[in-house]
């Protein structure tokens, strides 16, 4: 009878403590900061994550129950306890890291954008204005930026599809950093070379 007392009392207590945790009402506004504040595959990516946590937490109540049905909910309550705990700091994380791969996917689009604008100038400039055999080599150099670009591009999305956008930000501003310069290599060479190419044509 003790034993059957103690089992109902450590049930009720970790009940009562996935109750006072609020953790469904937590998933349920983690699932809405995510729908408000993040987009397309970034979001997809975050609901799909945040529907595990849900599988855990229903885990949980599910292994409560078995515990109490089993006689070893006092053995077993602090094992509970934990996994709340641990549930209850991964929504929280969880929805930290949805906002931020946003915001870093954000920024890095429009560094990107910046970026093709630069090389669109450069290409426009030397492709109109430099009428020298050495234009050929710089607007084929600037055609493998151009390559790079779009690989980077590529990263950037594959990047946002997997909620790596925060962690492979610096990996993205070194490869932007590496391609402007690039880019302005080129177009300091252009303008240099420019007149002496004339002359060596002419």
């Amino acid at each position: 009878a003790i034993k059957a007392k103690n089992n109902k009392a450590a049930y009720d207590a970790t009940t009562k403590a996935v109750t006072d945790s609020s953790i469904d009402g937590k998933l349920k506004s983690a699932q809405t900061e995510i729908e408000n504040k993040t987009t397309g595959d970034g979001q997809m990516f975050y609901l799909k994550e945040l529907a595990k946590l849900k599988n855990s937490v229903d885990a949980l109540n599910d292994a409560i129950g078995d515990s109490f049905k089993n006689k070893k909910s006092a053995e077993n309550k602090e094992s509970h306890l934990n996994t709340l705990n641990n549930l209850l700091s991964a929504i929280s994380t969880l929805q930290t890291n949805a906002i931020a791969n946003e915001t870093m996917h954000s920024a890095q689009v429009e560094k990107a954008k910046t970026l093709q604008s630069d090389w669109q100038k450069a290409y426009t400039n030397i492709s109109e204005k430099d009428e020298s055999t050495q234009a050929k080599d710089y607007l084929a150099q600037l055609g493998t930026l151009q390559d790079a670009i779009n690989a980077l591009n590529t990263n950037i999305a594959e990047a946002f599809k997997t909620g790596t956008s925060k962690a492979k930000d610096s990996e993205f501003a070194a490869e932007i950093t590496r391609i402007t310069n690039e880019i302005n290599n080129i177009v300091k060479a252009q303008e240099e070379g420019y007149n002496a190419a004339i002359t060596a044509d002419n």
